[in-house]
């Protein structure tokens, strides 16, 4: 009698796809630029002067996890974060990049970092015009 293996099913398996945290591919990047962007606005924000204290350069809020950004056709940077949560500090952050010049999406159905548990949130430079 021929021993069969057990094999664990993942109904989530090829629904998605795969994750973009330290994605190189064309147009893609990891993490976001330190000296434009969304990250600095962020860091000065929560006080971390970079500065004066190099070892901040990547500091983030504890909200943006799973951090890239990706080449849109016309040049510009989106950022995005794939944080499982956002609370009212992660919203008063989104709001103050609304208030500086970011249009900031966000949509549970386009993560791609754990989907059904992560949020995809989009923070993407306005058009000067």
């Amino acid at each position: 009698m021929t021993e069969r293996a057990e094999t664990h099913h993942d109904p989530e398996e090829g629904s998605y796809a795969p994750c973009r945290c330290g994605c190189t591919g064309h147009g893609h990047a990891p993490r976001w630029h330190v000296r434009k962007g969304p990250l600095p606005l962020l860091q000065k924000r929560h006080g971390w002067n970079v500065d004066d204290n190099p070892d901040l350069i990547h500091a983030v809020p504890r909200w943006v996890d799973h951090w890239w950004r990706e080449r849109l056709d016309d040049g510009r940077w989106r950022y995005v974060a794939e944080p499982y949560e956002l609370n009212d500090d992660a919203f008063a952050d989104l709001a103050h990049l609304v208030d500086n010049g970011f249009d900031v999406q966000v949509a549970a159905w386009r993560a791609r970092h754990y989907p059904g548990h992560t949020v995809a949130v989009f923070i993407t430079p306005e058009v000067a015009g």
